[in-house]
């Protein structure tokens, strides 16, 4: 709990990166809504790259529903350098 809660409130780049890693090799399926949020951003922009792909490869992490479908939606994103983490991503989750 206290990860989600520093992924929550943490607003240093480096801490968030590693926070987020952190949760996915937790794979604590209690994180997907926190790290949704470094991933996908909100109306009002978007978290710097880094953030997005360390959100989406905690999201790789995670057994859930939700997680398939963001990632998913993430291959089709507009930041290069997301696509191809999140492809990297599922393909290390499979195999």
């Amino acid at each position: 709990r206290r990860l989600i809660e520093m992924l929550e409130s943490e607003s240093e780049e480096d801490v968030v990166v590693e926070v987020a890693r952190a949760l996915g090799q937790l794979g604590d399926p209690s994180a997907v809504n926190a790290l949704e949020k470094r991933a996908v951003g909100s109306f009002f922009g978007r978290p710097p790259a880094a953030i997005r792909v360390a959100a989406y490869q905690g999201l790789a992490g995670m057994a859930t529903p939700r997680a398939k479908q963001l990632l998913d939606e993430a291959l089709e994103d507009k930041d290069a350098e997301v696509r191809a983490a999140v492809r990297a991503a599922l393909r290390a989750r499979q195999g």
